[in-house]
């Protein structure tokens, strides 16, 4: 991420004016690019560089008083108790990460759509990627179809990462260990091979469909399912079942229906409250999310499940740090100082 460089971000402090009715947002690279810029501020005493591309809606708690005074900005959400809270999105810059002065970039960001990982990659010496296969979003370099050099660099990323820019290495907070899961055969080849046709299904739907047709088709399978005269924005444990009932069900004769009732079940991305939202004729808040990340967040979900569930079909193998490890159907998990995190 040698365009990202503490050099080069402060050089453009130092020579660039901020940006108008602002005092420490500065152009990337072309001024004209108002979009793709960075921050100038402190965190926790340090002076860092907050880098951001376009904007999200973040979410805010309010109070009463202010769903009263501006009930068209604020939602009011009733819980099954009776009880109310309060709630506002506002459009913010979308953080992409931050640059500190050891010459560090941490990944902060929500997530990461394809758009992201474009805008990194062009200033970066490597490929910022979505793979579901290797688990998540992925840093390479070098080309695997280059059979001197082959892949020389290879790391999942997870959020708060930090590496360093000039050789993109882990910082020593983020040294990891990456554990993929080797399907025994023996034992888990019929129990498994279901699902392999139900991920390559939904891989392929979901990385191709809009916005627009994926909401309708959710619309179709949640609808069924629910009871308007219960709350409209979280699920009932029986409404829970039943949406997991129908996923199992259908996940050989319906695949894409079982795959979205599962990331209702699993609260993937808000989708049954952005669902409903839908149904009511009302706007969702929040930022609409690609439905190919919908797919990577159910198959790391359902990867976990059945592991948990049926620990004996799977073998656990660990992988070098930094170097390229074999795409499956299962993922991996990825630990720092023996605790879990989160690949994006």
């Amino acid at each position: 991420m040698l365009g990202l460089s503490w050099n080069r971000l402060t050089d453009i402090t130092k020579n660039e004016k901020p940006y108008r009715g602002s005092d420490n947002r500065y152009p990337v690279a072309n001024r004209r690019h108002n979009t793709k810029c960075f921050y100038a501020e402190e965190l926790n005493g340090e002076r860092v560089y907050r880098v951001t591309y376009g904007f999200s809606h973040e979410h805010f708690e309010s109070t009463e008083e202010e769903y009263k005074a501006n009930p068209d900005k604020i939602r009011r959400y009733v819980h099954d108790d009776g009880t109310a809270t309060y709630s506002r999105y506002e459009a913010c810059p979308s953080t992409l990460g931050i640059v500190r002065s050891d010459n560090t970039f941490e990944f902060t960001g929500s997530y990461y759509g394809q758009g992201d990982n474009q805008i990194m990659t062009s200033w970066s010496k490597g490929l910022l990627y979505q793979s579901t296969r290797h688990g998540g979003m992925i840093y390479r370099e070098g080309n695997p179809w280059d059979k001197g050099k082959g892949v020389t660099l290879f790391h999942p990323i997870f959020k708060n990462m930090r590496l360093h820019i000039d050789t993109m290495k882990p910082h020593e907070s983020s040294i990891y260990q990456v554990v993929g899961k080797k399907v025994n055969r023996k034992l888990g080849n019929e129990f498994l091979k279901r699902y392999e046709t139900f991920y390559s299904v939904n891989e392929a739907m979901l990385k191709t469909m809009e916005w627009k047709g994926f909401l309708e088709t959710a619309i179709d399978v949640v609808k069924p399912h629910i009871d308007d005269t219960d709350n409209r924005w979280w699920m009932s444990t029986e409404q829970k079942e039943a949406l997991l009932k129908f996923a199992n069900e259908n996940i050989d004769v319906a695949p894409l229906d079982a795959g979205i009732a599962f990331m209702c079940v699993y609260e993937i991305h808000n989708l049954y409250r952005r669902v409903r939202s839908a149904m009511e004729d009302q706007k969702y808040w929040g930022s609409d999310t690609e439905p190919a990340n919908y797919y990577a967040n159910l198959k790391r979900k359902l990867n976990k499940e059945l592991y948990r569930t049926h620990p004996e079909v799977m073998t656990l193998v660990e992988h070098d740090m930094g170097c390229p490890y074999p795409a499956s159907e299962w993922g991996v998990d990825i630990y720092v100082n023996g605790k879990e995190v989160q690949q994006y």
